[in-house]
C-alpha cells in the first residue's frame, strides 16, 4: 500500500485513500477585508480559499472527523443567520489570548434579528476555545438561546456566554443562555452571564434531554438580579436528564444592586423531574447572592450536593452559601 509522504511519515505514515486519516484542513474567518486582520492574512502564502467571510461558510468547507480548525480573526463577527456545527471533530478557535474574557474574538447578531439557538452545535468531539458570544441584544421575544448544544464530547474553554443583554429576554423564564444536552461536555474556564441589563426570570444553563456528565471546571456564572425569583440553572424542562453534572471550583454570583436582593434559589426546579440525575458541586464552589440551592420538594428523591450538605432534607442548609447576611 503506498504511504503519503509527509510529516506524517514519521508517524508510520497514512494509507492513500483513506480520507478519513488524512491531514486536517485549517481555515480562518474574517470579518473585513479592509481590516487588520484579514490584510495580515493575505500578506503570506495562504490559500485564498481558506479565507472565509462567515463562520458558516467555514464549517460548510470542512471535513467531518477530520480534526479541520477553524481560526476566528480578532474582531467582530455579526452573525445574519444562526450558525448550525453539525461536523465532529471540528474546532472553532479565537485568534485571541487563552483568558476568561475573549471580548476581541466576538460573535454576536443585529438587535433586530431573531435567531433562537444562535450558535447550536449538533456535532461531537469539538473543540471551542476563546470566544466571545454575545445574545439577545434586542428586545426579539423568541430569542431564547445562545448556545444550544446537542452534540457529546464537545469542549468549551476560555469562551465568555454573554446574556441576556435586553430587558426582554431577562424578564423570560423562557430564556436560557447556555442550554446543554447530549453527554461528557465540559466547559473550562468559560464566563456564563451579563450585567448590562437586570435579570429577574432568566437562566444562564438549561439541562435538558439527554444530558449527562457534563463538567463545569473553574467557570464564573453571574448576573445583576433584581428579583428572588432570579435564578442561574434551569432544570424544569419536561424530560427528566440522564445523569449527574459536575460544578468544580465554580463561582455563581448574583450581583444584585449593593447586594440588596436576594434569589430564592440558585437551581429552578419546579415542573421538572430531575430525580434520575444530580448536580454535584464541590467544595470549592461559591454561591453568593442565593438563600438556597434549590426548593426542596422536587429534589427530596435525588439532593442537590454542594460540599458538605446538612443531614437535614434537601432543602436544608448547605455550606458554601453567601447571602446579604454575610456582606462586609
Amino acid at each position: 500500500m503506498s504511504i503519503v509522504p509527509d510529516k506524517l511519515y514519521e508517524l508510520g505514515g497514512v494509507p492513500v485513500g483513506m480520507a478519513v486519516l488524512q491531514p486536517p484542513e485549517v481555515r480562518w474567518v474574517y470579518s473585513s477585508t479592509s481590516a487588520a486582520p484579514y490584510l495580515n492574512l493575505t500578506k503570506g502564502n495562504l490559500d485564498p480559499a481558506k479565507l472565509h467571510a462567515t463562520i458558516a461558510a467555514a464549517h460548510t468547507a470542512t471535513t467531518s472527523g477530520r480534526n479541520d480548525t477553524v481560526f476566528l480573526t480578532p474582531e467582530t463577527h455579526t452573525l445574519t443567520a444562526a450558525v448550525a456545527w453539525s461536523n465532529s471533530n471540528t474546532h472553532l478557535i479565537g485568534m485571541n489570548a487563552p483568558t476568561f474574557w475573549p471580548r476581541s474574538c466576538h460573535i454576536t447578531h443585529t438587535s433586530a434579528l431573531s435567531i433562537n439557538n444562535m450558535f447550536a452545535v449538533s456535532g461531537s468531539n469539538n473543540y471551542f476555545a476563546n470566544l466571545h458570544f454575545e445574545y439577545a441584544v434586542g428586545a426579539q421575544a423568541a430569542n431564547y438561546t445562545c448556545l444550544y448544544n446537542t452534540g457529546s464530547g464537545n469542549v468549551y474553554e476560555n469562551c465568555w456566554f454573554e446574556g441576556p443583554c435586553d430587558a426582554t429576554q431577562g424578564d423570560s423564564t423562557s430564556f436560557a443562555l447556555v442550554n446543554v444536552d447530549g453527554g461528557g461536555n465540559l466547559f473550562r474556564g468559560c464566563v456564563f452571564g451579563s450585567t448590562s441589563v437586570k435579570n429577574t426570570a432568566a437562566a444562564l444553563l438549561k439541562l435538558t434531554g439527554s444530558a449527562y456528565r457534563s463538567t463545569f471546571e473553574n467557570c464564573i456564572f453571574y448576573f445583576q438580579g433584581d428579583n428572588a425569583t432570579a435564578t442561574m440553572i434551569d432544570l424544569t424542562a419536561s424530560a427528566a436528564y440522564s445523569g449527574p453534572q459536575f460544578f468544580k471550583s465554580c463561582q455563581f454570583v448574583n450581583w444584585s444592586d449593593n447586594w440588596a436582593t436576594n434569589g430564592n434559589y440558585l437551581v429552578r426546579t419546579t415542573g421538572g423531574t430531575p430525580e434520575n440525575g444530580g448536580l454535584i458541586f464541590d467544595t470549592n464552589c461559591v454561591v453568593v447572592g442565593f438563600t438556597d440551592i434549590s426548593a426542596g420538594d422536587t429534589v427530596a428523591a435525588s439532593p442537590f450536593f454542594f460540599g458538605l450538605q446538612s443531614t437535614a432534607a434537601a432543602d436544608g442548609t448547605y455550606s458554601g452559601i453567601l447571602t446579604n447576611a454575610h456582606k462586609t
